[in-house]
């Protein structure tokens, strides 16, 4: 149209923003003159020109002006709010539809973009309100989106816009006239009394699973309305309900039902009824696995069952679930009494007895039977332990220092950590924090033997001095030892020892060729009740681990070695712990009046004592001869788990001969950067609807070598939280389900494509999946609401 004048001289509808080529705005007679050539000018040549007219003596002119030219060429319009709602809407207005109620309700204020083929009752109901109210009928099955889409404040502020009533008003009154009795009741509720009825939908949602007398007690006729409708509650967000009596009755149930759980069947029938969404479930559940422990096996099994029910919350339960996997029996070792070499030993002790004697420490239990086995073991161990010690040299911590020599010699820089009281309990902790840091293992971990006794004033000893027998020592400290024992060992290299990690933490070079760093904390925490330290040994030991790592991985890329750095682990002894209840043989006046030094598992005596020791010595202790067993002292050490000091707090103590006390880890750790592949992902069914809680399903691939774990993915444009997949294996995809919400945003082109984030373990290095684009089909609800069934 070549020439336009719209009279906007009763609603100013275009804002002033200034005059163009192709426009011209008349705000007053002041501009009438030049609009007027402007126009005369346009409607003589052709030229496309709209004048906008919002004065009304202004608009009578312009009038006149159009009737003198009967060609189309000039066209006068009349210009309401009406007319460019319609334009910017591309819809149908209804005749019904006042300016006056449009600039009312702000229509024209706000930038709302429908999609194509959209009413106007359908653009109101879905901007103002969302897209559920555009339903033809109440969406009974999507009712708790719908509920827990509708914002209060929202609300709050269309109150005062009288076309966005008017359509709720209509949208209410359609649905009611459609609806069965009970239907017509919640949808009133929807209209009424909104925020009664989420807090109703809520305490559903917690009480939905249990008996329904239970449900009753809390919401009375909402909750067989809610039963009777089929309502789900599962999108209802708890966190900001009035959840009135409902967490106090489901306490009273679940304390009623305790005296009546006997059995794992019992506990796994109340895990099904259970919500999942209240810590006071979760401790329920653990309060009954620890006062029961003998009839509700702890299984890996059930462990999964309480993981899945309470992973709603399972950030503010990873520690107790944590100790609930602790809790969890590995296998139960088999009887030693066919073991007849080195290796069968060993092996028998590192895959079977150790771990399932670890389980017993950390859960305070005890058994005889293992204990037994330990004695067969130690007996074994003293029996041939002059023999070991010199045919099987490498497997003992006094060659530990020796077997360095092979990074010297490459020109390696070389941290040996000398970890006191440190067996294989804590090995996996420690090697998952230096992985996590990029150092990784070298070859298998060795299990070493300590001399005996397994305390610090023998075995260390040996260990700094590369010596077997104490006698052979000269030294008379640490530092001492490596100068004086290992000069001609180690001649052309330099050493240093350091006594305290601080030293290390405030080192800025690594001058040096090897560091002898003497690290005691976990010897003393272990030693310390758990009462006195207020959490367990485990809990302090891995803080201590994690600090240990930080600072040694931080002093390698601060004195820039870490691509040219060896890091040893070893340790001097191990240790165990005996619960007090345990039965003690040792008469403890006999032995207290006739020693010189004495220890929870071993004391020192004179020569002439360990020379002709009496029927009961040899009974109840192992007879440690200086000149035989190359120590300084003579030692009695306790037989099986006896103790020369009765065992009266939650502590460790060593000395024995058990496999705990005797065999300790050494392994290597270097450097390695790890190229990690990126996991495939992909979406095969890539349409979602907006707005519905809806379960994709994506294949996830690993095409690394390795296994990938601990995986996280998240949907970055879902209001959901994400999923955590324990492991895939290499080379394999599996299918993963993430529930995703995503809801429509006004104004914001139709979504074409999703993205997944997240992160993953390989070979305990941590890596973050880098954004995945997926593309979608995104469906509105009007789009799709024909494949819903809604109850009608």
């Amino acid at each position: 149209m070549p020439l336009e004048l719209l009279d906007e001289s009763r609603f100013p509808l275009t804002r002033d923003s200034g005059s163009t080529t192709d426009q011209i705005i008349v705000a007053d007679v002041t501009g009438y003159v030049d609009a007027y050539k402007a126009a005369h000018a346009a409607a003589l040549s052709g030229q496309a020109l709209r004048v906008v007219i919002q004065d009304l003596t202004c608009a009578t002119w312009f009038r006149d002006f159009a009737a003198r030219y009967a060609n189309r060429q000039v066209t006068f319009h009349v210009w309401r709010p009406r007319d460019l709602l319609a334009e910017r809407w591309q819809t149908e207005i209804p005749e019904h539809i006042t300016d006056e109620a449009i600039l009312a309700s702000g229509f024209l204020e706000v930038e709302i973009v429908p999609r194509a083929g959209q009413s106007y009752n359908e653009i109101v109901l879905e901007y103002y309100w969302g897209e559920f109210f555009t339903f033809v009928r109440f969406p009974l099955r999507l009712a708790g989106e719908l509920i827990d889409s509708l914002d209060p404040a929202r609300w709050r502020a269309n109150r005062g816009l009288p076309l966005v009533m008017q359509a709720l008003e209509a949208c209410k009154e359609r649905w009611l006239s459609q609806a069965s009795r009970r239907e017509r009741r919640l949808i009133r509720a929807v209209f009424e009394t909104l925020g009664a009825l989420r807090d109703n939908l809520g305490r559903y949602k917690l009480v939905q699973g249990y008996p329904p007398q239970l449900g009753q007690a809390v919401l009375g006729e909402w909750y067989t309305l809610f039963k009777n409708l089929e309502i789900d509650p599962t999108p209802i967000d708890l966190d900001t309900l009035d959840l009135g009596n409902t967490i106090q009755e489901i306490r009273y149930y679940l304390n009623d039902l305790s005296p009546r759980i006997t059995s794992q069947a019992d506990l796994e029938a109340v895990l099904d009824e259970m919500s999942g969404f209240l810590t006071e479930e979760f401790e329920w559940v653990m309060e009954q696995l620890r006062d029961k422990g003998e009839a509700l096996q702890h299984t890996s099994q059930l462990l999964q069952r309480i993981t899945a029910r309470f992973r709603p919350i399972q950030e503010q339960i990873e520690t107790q679930l944590a100790a609930l996997e602790a809790a969890i029996p590995p296998a139960y070792p088999t009887d030693p009494i066919k073991n007849q070499t080195v290796e069968d030993w060993l092996h028998w002790a590192i895959h079977e007895y150790l771990p399932y004697r670890f389980w017993l420490e950390e859960n305070d239990r005890w058994d005889d039977t293992v204990a037994a086995y330990a004695v067969r073991y130690a007996d074994w161990f003293y029996e041939h332990y002059t023999t070991h010690k010199y045919q099987y040299q490498s497997r003992w911590v006094f060659s530990l220092l020796n077997q360095v020599r092979a990074s010297l010699a490459a020109g390696r820089k070389v941290l040996f950590i000398l970890i006191d009281n440190f067996n294989f309990k804590y090995l996996r902790t420690l090697l998952a924090q230096f992985n996590c840091r990029g150092f990784r293992g070298v070859g298998e971990v060795d299990p070493v033997w300590s001399p005996i006794p397994t305390a610090t004033e023998v075995s260390k000893w040996c260990l700094v001095a590369g010596e077997p027998d104490l006698s052979a020592i000269q030294g008379h400290n640490y530092q001492d030892i490596l100068d004086k024992d290992w000069q001609g060992h180690f001649e052309g290299y330099q050493l240093t020892y350091l006594s305290k990690l601080g030293d290390l933490k405030r080192r800025r070079q690594f001058n040096e060729d090897l560091i002898l760093l003497n690290y005691l904390p976990i010897d003393t925490v272990l030693h310390k009740d758990e009462g006195q330290i207020g959490t367990t040994h485990t809990a302090e030991i891995q803080g201590y681990i994690q600090t240990l790592v930080e600072v040694v991985s931080q002093f390698a890329k601060r004195a820039r070695v870490e691509q040219e750095l060896d890091i040893y682990i070893a340790s001097d002894h191990g240790s165990t712990k005996v619960p007090a209840g345990v039965r003690n043989v040792l008469d403890d006046k006999f032995y207290r009046e006739r020693t010189e030094d004495r220890h929870h598992r071993y004391i020192t005596v004179p020569e002439g004592r360990a020379t002709n020791p009496t029927a009961y010595d040899q009974t109840h202790c192992y007879i440690i001869h200086a000149d035989t067993f190359g120590t300084r002292e003579h030692y009695f050490i306790a037989r099986g788990y006896d103790r020369f000091i009765e065992t009266e707090e939650s502590i460790y103590v060593h000395g024995g001969l058990t496999p705990e006390e005797t065999i300790v880890p050494f392994c290597k750790l270097v450097r390695t950067e790890i190229e990690a592949l990126q996991p495939t992902i992909r979406l095969p069914d890539n349409v979602i609807r907006y707005s519905v809680k809806a379960n994709l399903v994506f294949v996830v691939g690993n095409p690394n070598d390795y296994e990938i774990t601990n995986i996280e993915l998240n949907v970055i444009e879902s209001d959901l939280p994400g999923v955590s997949v324990e492991a895939i294996p290499a080379g394999i995809a599996t299918e993963t389900t993430i529930p995703v919400r995503i809801k429509r945003r006004p104004g914001v082109p139709t979504l074409e494509a999703i993205t997944v984030e997240g992160v993953f373990e390989l070979q305990g290095q941590r890596f973050v999946i880098q954004p995945v684009h997926i593309p979608v089909e995104a469906r509105s609800l009007m789009e799709t609401k024909a494949e819903f069934d809604f109850g009608v």
